[in-house]
């Protein structure tokens, strides 16, 4: 009774969902995973951490400059590539992809940046887009493990030596420029 009446909806900015029930032989594995979704937010992919980077940079950039950012598929000789945030002045595209390395494991997240550095480089090779007009807004792993940073030095030092433009996600007004 009393956990109906502290859960009971009533106005305040805290609303409980309805009471559930499960059925668990580990109370602390299932507790924890429960933990993680709904305080820890597991549900966050790098795919929804790249969407949220995607609106993020949209905002900065439609407000701080003149010309707008949308998403754009770019053909590139018999493939396509789509951008989320690409411009289009005088006819040159200038893009940028946001890209998250938040994979739980290195090979992922090796495998997420080849995926982007291939595409990039099949945009530059079918001169659909030229180096120079090519950001990639990078958002490094959260992980402190040294193999984390080592598969993420590797990727940003691939995409650089393509000609490319690196910028840390959290740099926007570098970014904006």
């Amino acid at each position: 009774k009393v956990f109906e009446d502290i859960t009971s909806l009533r106005e305040s900015l805290v609303h409980f969902s309805e009471m559930g029930t499960i059925l668990t032989e580990n109370t602390e594995a299932t507790l924890n995973d429960l933990f993680d979704r709904y305080v820890g937010r597991s549900f966050a992919t790098p795919e929804y951490k790249e969407a949220q980077m995607v609106r993020s940079l949209r905002f900065t950039l439609n407000n701080q400059i003149c010309i707008p950012y949308k998403e754009k598929e770019i053909k590139a000789g018999y493939a396509t590539t789509k951008l989320p945030l690409v411009s289009e002045t005088g006819g040159r595209l200038r893009a940028i992809k946001p890209i998250a390395f938040q994979q739980k494991k290195t090979i992922a997240m090796l495998d997420h940046g080849e995926i982007w550095i291939g595409r990039v480089n099949r945009l530059i090779k079918e001169k659909a887009i030229t180096p120079d007009r090519m950001l990639f807004a990078v958002e490094p792993p959260t992980f402190s493990n040294k193999n984390f940073k080592k598969a993420f030095q590797e990727i940003t030092g691939e995409m650089v030596n393509m000609g490319v433009s690196v910028i840390p996600f959290e740099e926007k007004q570098e970014i904006v420029k």
